[in-house]
């Protein structure tokens, strides 16, 4: 069985540290942007990123990585450990708590029909523009986006924890004068 990378990551970094906290975060984006009643630009792209902290002899350091190959994992960790030797150590840390915890999960933080958005985006914004120029606008800038996404927490003192979530914006100028710029 294969590891994913928040358990890579933290079985390279156990090997130099005391304490270690992974929180992998992958998210969707989908955006559209609009100028002048037109859309302009509308893009969709997934991001993933890790945030690392890492204790190596009370020498604390937080970095972040995008890449999850196992080669850019073990070049990231031989970082991570050349850097933290060149930190004075903080004489007052006191480590991270220890786990496991029981989380109560949290309601109403991911709403898949707040996903579901993307599929009707242009819709909805020419649906706004349309609705701007009804109100007496001449022209509507703005933009739409639509995120879900999910991140997890792995320790090297056993906290694990995930949570999902979603999230709409919207922003829309409405413009009555030829010259308005907003």
């Amino acid at each position: 069985m294969s590891m994913n990378p928040s358990e890579m990551i933290m079985k390279k970094l156990q090997k130099y540290a005391s304490d270690v906290v992974v929180i992998m975060g992958t998210d969707d984006h989908d955006l559209v942007k609009f100028a002048n009643n037109h859309i302009s630009i509308t893009k969709s792209w997934q991001s993933r990123e890790a945030l690392v902290f890492a204790s190596i002899q009370k020498r604390n350091i937080l970095t972040s990585m995008r890449e999850f190959s196992e080669q850019a994992i073990e070049n990231s960790v031989k970082g991570i450990v050349a850097f933290a030797k060149n930190l004075v150590p903080n004489q007052e840390y006191a480590g991270i708590a220890a786990g496991p915890f029981k989380y109560r999960p949290i309601q109403e933080t991911f709403d898949p029909r707040i996903r579901e958005l993307k599929d009707r985006s242009i819709d909805l914004v020419e649906g706004a523009i349309q609705a701007a120029l009804n109100e007496g606008a001449r022209r509507a800038a703005g933009t739409f986006e639509v995120q879900s996404g999910e991140s997890s927490l792995l320790t090297s003192n056993g906290c694990e924890g995930r949570e999902r979530g979603t999230c709409v914006y919207f922003s829309l100028r409405a413009l009555a004068e030829k010259d308005a710029s907003g």
